[in-house]
């Protein structure tokens, strides 16, 4: 689907999938916004909008919004539809009203910190931090120790979200919970949530949707 919208004298194109209008309407509204006599719309031009940076292409149509090519080289490449940005957008916003939270930003190139083979363990929990530096996103993912033995802290290493889209797509959703937060994952699927106190505020219940990941 190909979304449409004159702002100023530019007319400018979005595409993505039917089931993600909405989202693409808020993509456009937020252009609008942006859009002054001063400072309009432009080639070239990156927003930020949620975890994505979105730049502005020109094409014969008009500007094309366009999302970091991903699975290429995010930091250099372009992809011409905004699938993955809107998708985990509208899972993430799921959660968030799912609990109650207003959330916290996680930017696409920010770091997580993953300890041992996290990205490939059955069951693991990721716990956000205050965030320490610029480029931290504050989340850490470690396996589920077996019982009775310690966190394993060894072979730690700094990945860039963007990483988890192939690498474990199920944490995507739950990263713009605030700091405090700590979530369970099996495979990928959220299996418990605990707020910044403690308390379980959410268990897997396979009729949620937010319980769903279809990255």
């Amino acid at each position: 689907m190909i979304l449409t919208s004159t702002i100023d004298t530019h007319e400018v194109l979005l595409e993505c999938d039917v089931a993600l209008e909405p989202a693409a309407k808020d993509v456009l509204r937020t252009l609008a916004e942006l859009s002054r006599p001063d400072a309009p719309l432009r080639d070239g031009l990156r927003v930020r909008f949620g975890w994505s940076l979105l730049t502005l292409r020109t094409e014969p149509a008009g500007l094309r919004v366009c999302e970091p090519h991903f699975r290429g080289d995010p930091e250099r490449e372009l992809n011409p539809r905004l699938d993955t940005t809107l998708r985990v957008l509208v899972e993430q916003s799921a959660w968030l009203h799912q609990l109650g939270e207003a959330g916290s930003d996680v930017f696409f190139d920010q770091q997580i910190v993953v300890a041992g083979d996290a990205l490939h363990a059955t069951n693991i929990f990721a716990l956000r931090g205050e965030v320490q530096k610029q480029g931290d996103s504050g989340w850490s993912v470690a396996p589920v120790p077996s019982g009775g033995q310690a966190i394993d802290m060894h072979n730690l290493r700094a990945l860039p979200v963007h990483r988890l889209l192939d690498a474990r797509p199920g944490l995507l959703a739950v990263l713009t919970l605030p700091a405090g937060y700590l979530v369970r994952l099996k495979a990928n699927r959220v299996v418990e949530v605990n707020a910044p106190d403690g308390r379980v505020v959410w268990l897997l219940n396979g009729g949620d949707p937010a319980a769903r990941v279809t990255v």
